[in-house]
């Protein structure tokens, strides 16, 4: 594994090498604001994710993303829920569960394995507002026609770890590539992850980071839908 401790603040050589380890198909181990994750696009990448973490193949990867890739990768029922996802993913961190865009460039560029464990059932979970080392580089790959999945770092079921010194060795040994970037922003002792919402059957998927100033806003788009 390469490995690299640049502190808490990420530099220019950070997204470069990132994107470099991303474009080798390497699987990359990095911080976001939720926590760190092991993250890649070729099969390889996802493969040894699963199997680093004990990760069952039936729970799928999710997508690390922004607007613009939502909008790619997904089908956006209205401007409602569009501009709801908008305005909360700018308060916080979020993912959300939509119908997957069958005619989406960077899904169509994933092998066909990947893909079928980033979309289940028609639908595709994306993780918005990550963190601005996470959001320099997936803007970055996006350009390069690359688009980034994975999960936490962190064996299934256990919980986000939020420094990279707390990550088991076997998964931090897993990685091809990693940058300690020191603690993530929303550590909590419950060491929850991101909320979840399903816009394909008005749910909470997940109540996670924030839940509790998502779900009123959530409930109320619905009621307007």
């Amino acid at each position: 594994m390469h490995y690299e401790d640049s502190g808490t603040a990420h530099t220019e050589h950070d997204v470069r090498a990132s994107c470099d380890a991303f474009a080798a198909g390497s699987l990359v181990l990095l911080k976001g604001d939720i926590g760190y994750g092991l993250l890649g696009h070729s099969e390889r990448a996802i493969r040894k994710m699963y199997d680093a973490k004990g990760r069952v193949h039936s729970n799928p990867c999710i997508v690390i993303g922004n607007l613009d890739i939502l909008r790619e990768v997904a089908l956006v029922p209205n401007d409602a829920i569009g501009d709801w996802i908008a305005a909360t993913a700018a308060e916080t961190t979020l993912a959300v569960v939509l119908p997957v865009n069958p005619h989406s460039k960077l899904l169509g560029k994933l092998s066909p394995w990947v893909y079928g464990q980033t979309v289940t059932n028609g639908t595709i979970a994306v993780f918005l507002n990550v963190g601005p080392f996470l959001e320099d580089v997936i803007a970055r790959l996006r350009t390069a026609g690359l688009l980034v999945v994975g999960s936490s770092a962190n064996p299934s079921s256990q919980g986000n770890i939020y420094q990279f010194e707390d990550i088991p060795a076997t998964l931090r040994e897993a990685a091809d590539f990693a940058i300690d970037h020191g603690r993530s922003k929303y550590a909590n002792p419950e060491r929850n992850a991101t909320t979840i919402v399903n816009f394909t059957n008005w749910s909470l998927k997940r109540r996670g980071v924030n839940w509790e100033a998502i779900e009123p806003g959530f409930l109320a788009l619905q009621a307007q839908s």
